[in-house]
């Protein structure tokens, strides 16, 4: 989401701030209340507002205040009312990409301690969500309420076209590799359509099969799936078998209602896109801008799982109520009966297990009738949170950087891998880059 690209550029800036605001050792805390029954939510998206109206109807005696701060403010807000050890909010939120920051700095209530002892929901959980809310001492510091893996969205009567079978397993095999990939999309280009969007819809299958890690013992590590993937990429990029509609542009978006324009040569012509690289939350991109498409996708894998988003909510550390807290992130996270009503009636995929167990035979019509549900549990239980760092959203955009400069002729390829090193290392002086002769 645009959410995203504000986030990641207010990173860097806001690490360091975090990175100071040291508290210091834990105490042993008897949870305080105010006694008025109302807490404070800080969020930047509107769900906790609808969870919020939920756990109302639910408790009458509860009152939920949930302020929504504009995304490019709030790393600083919370920011700034968290070192001064604000009790406002009560509640905060964070996404998996950046959250790192927010336990070093202490602002999250240790949730593996006494009276919440979430430890004992592992099991209910999936295991990536409950990763992500860990720090580096392993106590749990944040809950979600969603899981967001990705796939690929494909359109089925293009893949019947082609090749006479619009079966998701059938397709994903045209995807199973950054080589099948780069052959399904001169086959598709053959028939006059887009194999993607465009060129960052590649961007989360370079990191291969094995979800490759972008730190090795303090190495900056770009692996041969990486290094595979700056050719792999430029062919595809060459031989125009995208049809350069950036992410999030009209075009972009129509593309999941029909064909779009397409000047090639300086000829105007119109295509069709095969396929968008998407999480869980991708669904609603294609309801919004494919109303005339309904039954017409499909979902399928990629060469790898992986993770995009996804809302992690903790208690301020500071929070004077923090038993009414509680109560609410324990009714949004861990209440069977609310991530029933909130897959029912958002389609969001919950993170709790029971509830996908309950939802995996669910048919999904807009994607041709896939039990979707059992589809993306696959997804999320395949990924590997445990090779991720705080430093990846950083060196992952200076990666694409790096090839997008070889993609257009910029640079050599070994100029972009030069360059990509050195981003890195300013950016991150701790971290180790090869040796250059």
């Amino acid at each position: 989401m645009k959410l995203k690209k504000i986030l990641a550029a207010l990173f860097l800036l806001v690490t360091t701030f975090f990175l100071t605001a040291c508290i210091g050792n834990e105490d042993n805390i008897t949870l305080p209340d105010s006694g008025n029954n109302k807490i404070i939510v800080w969020t930047f998206n509107e769900d906790l507002k609808y969870m919020a109206e939920k756990y109302k109807e639910v408790y009458k005696d509860k009152e939920v205040e949930v302020v929504i701060i504009e995304a490019n403010d709030y790393f600083i807000k919370a920011n700034s009312a968290l070192r001064g050890r604000s009790a406002v909010p009560d509640i905060l939120v964070g996404e998996a990409d950046w959250i790192i920051p927010f336990y070093e700095a202490g602002y999250f209530e240790d949730l593996s301690s006494d009276p919440y002892n979430v430890d004992e929901f592992k099991d209910k959980i999936i295991n990536y969500v409950y990763e992500v809310g860990l720090d580096k001492e392993n106590k749990i510091r944040s809950l979600a309420y969603q899981t967001t893996p990705g796939g690929i969205y494909y359109r089925r009567d293009l893949a019947k076209k082609v090749w006479g079978n619009d079966d998701p397993k059938f397709v994903g095999e045209k995807f199973a590799s950054l080589s099948e990939i780069k052959k399904t999309a001169t086959e598709l280009n053959k028939y006059g359509i887009k194999i993607f969007p465009d060129m960052g819809s590649l961007r989360y299958f370079s990191m291969g099969e094995n979800m490759d890690p972008w730190i090795v013992n303090d190495d900056v590590t770009l692996s041969q799936n990486r290094l595979d993937y700056f050719d792999i990429t430029k062919d595809i990029y060459d031989n125009k078998e995208v049809a350069f509609a950036s992410e999030w542009s009209p075009g972009w978006y129509a593309g999941m209602n029909g064909s779009v324009p397409y000047n090639a040569e300086g000829k105007d012509e119109m295509v069709d896109i095969f396929g968008y690289a998407l999480p869980t939350w991708g669904m609603i991109f294609f309801r919004n801008s494919g109303k005339d498409m309904s039954g017409n996708w499909g979902i399928t894998t990629g060469p790898n799982s992986y993770i995009w988003g996804g809302t992690f909510v903790g208690i301020n550390k500071y929070s004077k109520n923090k038993n009414s807290a509680w109560e609410f992130l324990k009714f949004i996270t861990l209440n069977e009966d609310t991530l029933t009503w909130w897959s029912e009636s958002r389609g969001d995929v919950v993170a709790y297990l029971p509830v996908l167990e309950k939802m995996k035979n669910k048919e999904n019509e807009y994607l041709g009738g896939q039990k979707t549900y059992e589809f993306w549990t696959e997804q999320a239980q395949k990924v590997d949170y445990s090779k991720v760092t705080k430093y990846d959203r950083e060196i992952e955009k200076y990666f694409i950087q790096a090839v997008s400069s070889y993609q257009e002729g910029k640079m050599t390829k070994d100029k972009a891998i030069e360059k990509f090193y050195r981003n890195v290392k300013t950016i991150y002086p701790e971290l180790k880059i090869p040796n250059k002769k």
